[in-house]
């Protein structure tokens, strides 16, 4: 990867994390999975394409 695609990358601070993972409903099923599929990705510092990529397998 070049270093000028990761100086455009965008970071959330520990605040924003907490925001986002509260935004899933989580008393409806939809909402438990997204809680778990973000919960996933910022504990693991994935990104959201390497979710998508495993979809399949």
């Amino acid at each position: 990867m070049c270093a000028s695609r990761d100086a455009e990358r965008n970071w959330l601070d520990h605040d924003q994390a907490k925001e986002l993972l509260a935004v899933p409903d989580q008393d409806k099923l939809i909402g438990k999975c997204d809680h778990a599929l973000l919960t996933l990705l910022l504990g693991c510092g994935l990104r959201s394409q390497d979710i998508v990529e495993r979809d399949g397998e």
